[in-house]
């Protein structure tokens, strides 16, 4: 089956400025760019736009397929380790 990960992106301008947010977390690597060049970032990326929240909120919902993880070996009695976070956009 499928699995998905998925992000959020959002941004605001003001006073000839734009700041982006991905996952909520501000992105300075992102500031004063232009929307399609994030929007085209993201693709190159594999990432599939699938919603706008509310074009007045400038909010964008993006999936990819999720990639899979090497497997390591389990030792009894610990946590599977987690995937680490891949930044999702990168300058």
């Amino acid at each position: 089956m499928q699995r998905w990960e998925y992000m959020t992106l959002s941004y605001k301008r003001h006073y000839g400025r734009t700041d982006y947010r991905v996952n909520g977390t501000k992105n300075p690597k992102l500031k004063d760019k232009i929307l399609a060049e994030v929007m085209n970032m993201l693709g190159e990326q594999g990432w599939e736009l699938i919603g706008i929240s509310n074009p007045l909120e400038n909010e964008f919902t993006f999936k990819r397929p999720k990639q899979p993880r090497a497997a390591a070996p389990q030792v009894p009695g610990q946590q599977p380790a987690t995937r680490p976070a891949t930044p999702p956009v990168q300058p």
